[in-house]
């Protein structure tokens, strides 16, 4: 009966341990993406849009700081795909699409990701 009891005790916490590996796993994986998700801005987003997504381009886009995160991006994906028409949403489709042109599914998502990451940090100041 003891034995039965130390491998049961034995089960339970190695299936605890796991969860909690997995769990961290996880934010290790989604702090990943935000980092890629930071490369990328900096790199193709930040000259328009500011280094907080804060920028109005051109007084005429707002900022996408401002965006619904599903509708920041789908409007990525529009523009990739030319959905949104050759002005696009801002008569800017052009320069956009250029720049969406030169990024997978998973970067938009990632860069997606990080502005949500800045609209938190400018929430909890």
């Amino acid at each position: 009966m003891l034995k039965i009891k130390f491998f049961i005790f034995l089960f339970i916490s190695i299936a605890f341990s796991s969860c909690a590996q997995n769990e961290k796993s996880e934010q290790e994986i989604l702090q990943s993406k935000i980092n890629h998700g930071k490369a990328l801005y900096a790199k193709d987003c930040i000259v328009c849009h500011g280094q907080k997504a804060e920028k109005a381009y051109m007084g005429e886009v707002p900022p996408i700081k401002d965006l619904d995160f599903a509708v920041r991006l789908e409007m990525m994906k529009q523009y990739k795909n030319g959905g949104l028409g050759e002005k696009g949403a801002y008569g800017l489709a052009n320069v956009k699409q250029d720049v969406m042109l030169k990024l997978s599914q998973d970067d938009m998502e990632h860069i997606n990701l990080y502005i949500q990451t800045l609209i938190s940090e400018e929430k909890n100041k």
